[in-house]
């Protein structure tokens, strides 16, 4: 649920931009990465699943291992 006090906002990215709303969530935990306060956009635009970025990923770091896929 969007709060009514959530702030107006417009993303910018690869599909161009976008209006939104921006609000931060009391937690949120994928994998082992679990994150406290963190601020989410809701956009206009539907694209079917979420889009999480670099306010989730930002100080997290990962390898990928092709021989183990």
């Amino acid at each position: 649920t969007v709060p009514a006090d959530a702030e107006t906002e417009v993303t910018h990215g690869v599909g161009g931009a976008m209006p939104g709303l921006r609000f931060p969530i009391s937690r949120m935990r994928l994998g082992p990465i679990d994150k406290s306060g963190i601020p989410v956009t809701v956009v206009e635009q539907n694209f079917g699943e979420p889009l999480l970025g670099q306010a989730f990923f930002h100080d997290y770091q990962y390898t990928i291992d092709d021989q183990r896929s």
